[in-house]
């Protein structure tokens, strides 16, 4: 197990402190959503960084809101997956012209047609499950497969995913706030 370089740290720490200071920032403007839409595009488009706790904040800060923030997410999601996609069979053209030998070798061939015939299911059960999506997305996309089924297929997984994690935010937030009023002084 490696250990993070102490810069590392402050710069992942930094960068979270910025997510939720415009998060708490923006929880009571019309606009809410698509900032947590953006959020899940850049998240689910590049990896860096992971969405959950994006979405937990947002939903916890706007609990009355969360019907929106949870389409938004899973719209945002799915948006970014196919833009990655697409950035992917694009770069990946590029670099099969000059690499042109694994295209031919039987077992490319094979998981190829694997993942033609199996993998939307499979990046649909990926998107719903707490792993990463980025090795199945970009497995998928280099096989040729067109970003609008990968897209609707991240769409369907963090549809579950999301859903989950959002009725769970709304149930805590909602004891919580019961809890509050029983204890409060009268």
């Amino acid at each position: 197990m490696t250990k993070a370089i102490p810069g590392e740290r402050r710069a992942a720490a930094r960068l979270l402190r910025g997510w939720k200071i415009l998060l708490f920032s923006a929880r009571h403007r019309r606009g809410f959503p698509l900032i947590v839409a953006f959020l899940a595009v850049l998240s689910s488009g590049t990896g860096l960084y992971p969405f959950m706790p994006v979405l937990v904040a947002a939903v916890a800060m706007a609990p009355s809101r969360w019907r929106a923030i949870y389409l938004a997410a899973v719209a945002g999601s799915a948006a970014g997956a196919g833009l990655l996609a697409v950035v992917v069979q694009a770069v990946g053209r590029d670099l099969a012209g000059s690499f042109p030998a694994p295209g031919t070798l039987p077992r490319w061939l094979q998981a190829e047609q694997l993942l033609r015939d199996y993998g939307d299911y499979a990046m649909a059960i990926v998107a719903g499950l707490p792993v990463p999506q980025l090795p199945v997305l970009v497995a998928l996309a280099l096989a040729g497969t067109p970003p609008w089924t990968v897209a609707l297929a991240v769409l369907a997984g963090k549809a579950v995913k999301y859903g989950a994690y959002v009725m769970g935010t709304e149930l805590v937030v909602t004891a919580f706030r019961r809890l509050r009023q029983r204890l409060a002084p009268r």
